[in-house]
Formats: structure tokens, sequence, C-alpha cells
């Protein structure tokens, strides 16, 4: 039986938890918290893609609106022209009839809307994730845990990745002898000068961008040639009963409407191709920035740290880098703490 001082003691740590808790959530913030949350480097940058994506099928759509109501605009005034003094009549059964076939369009339209959101945002971490698996092994070294470098195969830099698997194992390898010296870099390093085009990189995020463009520009022609043809049947139906061949100038929009459309459909195929060279620079020359660092470290500069400009997402990664570069300078570049093997640390396995 548990004795009566046990469960009194256990009783007042409890409230005391208790107590903590209730005074923790007193003193949260939401606002600090939502800013912490969603207005970091990394979630500015996952916002801001995640809004290009969206943009671009918002303004397709608008522009294909707008043509649509060109051609509703252009067939009543051939209506008045032939004829037909109840415009209004015509112009609301037009639209009931329009309405009739894209609304079971609506619900999927808004939600691709939606999904081109949230696939920019998951192409921003997927652009991000291989400087995630570089300071996560960073990180680890520091606070004195065995490091794991485990690269994604799918989403990484090969020049980034290969550069920092070498180093990592030199360094682990310098750590364990308790001395810290230049070498010379493997040739295939020396020959880089300039940030390298990453095919394979790019083309794992691109064939993504790819396949959610393809769907959204069949939904949007799905839509397009469910509206027009419901005006083209229309016209034609009320224009029976009058004389003259009207149907080759309604059929004949078929061909006009398929140009506009395809000519859309380029502007936007190029605009998102431009979108995807230009989140790949986001993060090229950073990955750059930081092979340059690591070589430079290797051939002996212990000072060399990570200075770039123009890449503010990935400033929390680079900073921890360089937390791991000052951690090695101060630990094993000093000979007077390199002598002494009782200031060294034995690193410990790390529990997730």
């Amino acid at each position: 039986m548990v004795s009566v001082d046990k469960l009194f003691k256990r009783l007042i740590i409890e409230e005391r938890e208790t107590l903590n808790i209730s005074k923790n959530f007193k003193n949260f913030n939401l606002k600090k918290a939502q800013k912490s949350v969603f207005y970091t480097a990394e979630s500015r940058f996952s916002l801001t893609t995640g809004l290009k994506f969206l943009s671009i099928p918002f303004l397709t759509s608008i522009f294909i609106s707008l043509i649509l109501y060109m051609f509703m605009e252009m067939n009543l005034l051939f209506f008045k022209a032939n004829g037909f003094g109840s415009i209004q009549e015509l112009e609301g059964a037009f639209y009931d009839f329009v309405l009739s076939g894209i609304l079971p369009f609506i619900p999927i339209y808004f939600l691709f809307l939606c999904g081109f959101f949230f696939v920019g945002v998951y192409i921003s971490k997927l652009l991000m994730r291989p400087f995630y698996s570089l300071t996560k092994y960073c990180e680890d070294v520091v606070d004195g845990y065995r490091g794991v470098y485990e690269p994604d195969e799918f989403s990484d830099l090969r020049l980034l990745t290969r550069i920092s698997e070498f180093f990592f194992s030199h360094m682990e390898t310098q750590i364990k002898n308790n001395k810290l010296e230049g070498i010379e870099v493997p040739e295939q390093f020396k020959r880089v000068h300039a940030p390298k085009f990453e095919k394979a990189y790019f083309l794992h995020f691109s064939l993504i961008i790819l396949i959610t463009l393809i769907c959204f520009l069949f939904l949007t022609y799905m839509m397009t040639y469910t509206i027009h043809e419901n005006l083209i049947s229309l016209a034609i139906g009320a224009l029976k009963s009058k004389d003259g061949n009207h149907n080759s100038f309604f059929l004949g929009q078929n061909d006009i409407m398929i140009y506009a459309l395809s000519g859309i459909y380029i502007i936007s195929t190029g605009v998102y191709v431009w979108l995807a060279f230009h989140l790949y620079n986001k993060v090229s020359g950073a990955a750059f920035g930081i092979f340059s660092t690591l070589r430079s470290f290797m051939k002996g500069n212990f000072k060399a740290r990570i200075h770039i400009i123009g890449y503010e997402h990935l400033r929390n990664s680079t900073r921890i880098i360089n937390r791991y570069l000052d951690y090695l300078e101060k630990k094993y570049a000093n000979s007077t703490e390199i002598k002494n093997s009782d200031n060294i640390v034995p690193l410990k396995d790390k529990m997730d």
C-alpha cells in the first residue's frame, strides 16, 4: 500500500503541475503565437509561394471569363440586329441556361484553387528539404548527439549533398583524431565555380507543377466548352424561326474560342515555366554559397562562414550551419584544447 506521506506528496506535485498549466494558458498570447508561426522567414516563403501558384490560375480564370462575356455581348447584339426586340428576356434565359450547365463545376473549381495554394506550399517545403536534412545533422552534433545525415533521394541538390557527405565524413574522422587540419579537396569539387543546374532536382518539383497545371487547364476547358455550347445551342434554337443561315456564324465561334483559349493556355504554361525557374533560383544560389563555404573550410580556412544575401527563407539554416562551423573551430582548431583530451565530450545517441 502507498503510504500517506507519499500520497500527500503526489497530490502536491499534481496540484503544482495543474497550476503551472493554468498559468501558462493564461499567459498564452495568440497574437505572438500567430506571429511566430506565420511570420517566420520560412513560413513567409511558403505563403508567398502558395500565393504565386494561386495567382496564375486565378488570373487565367478572369481572362477566360472576360472572353466569354465578350462572346455573350456579341451574340446579344446579333440577336438585336436580327429583330429580337425582347433582349432582356433572351438575356435572362441565357443566364439561366449557362448556370444550369456550370453549377456542377463550381465546387470542383474552388477546390482546385485551394489545391493550387497548398501545392505551392508543398513545393516550398520540397525546395527547402535538402537544407533541413543538412541543418538537422549540424544541430545534433552541436547539441552533443551523434548526427546522422540522411538526404532525401528525390529532393536533394546533388552537388550540395555530395560535398556535405564528404565534409561530414571528413570532420568525423578528424574529430576522432582530435585534430582539425586542412586537406586537399577532390578534383570534382575544385572545378565548381558557379551554381550548377540540378536537372533531377528541377524535374522532380516541375513534374508536380505540370500535373497540377494540366488538371486545371482541363477543368477550365470543360467549363468554358460547356458555357459556350449552351450559348450556341440557345442561339440556334432561338433563331430557327428567322430567315437566313445563322448557324455558320455561331459555329464559326468555336474556332475563335479555341484560338483564344490556346493563347491563354500557352501564356499560363509559360508563366509556370518561369515560376519553376524562379523558385529554383531561390535555392540554387544559397546551395552554392554553402558549398563554397564547406569547401573553403576543408581546405583549412576555419574562419569561413556562410554569408548569403537575398535568401531570407534559408537564413535560419545558414545560422545553424555556421554554429556547427563555430563549434568545430572553437573545439578542435585550438591547439591547447586538442592536446587536452579531457575536454573532449563523447557524443551520445539521440533518442527520437
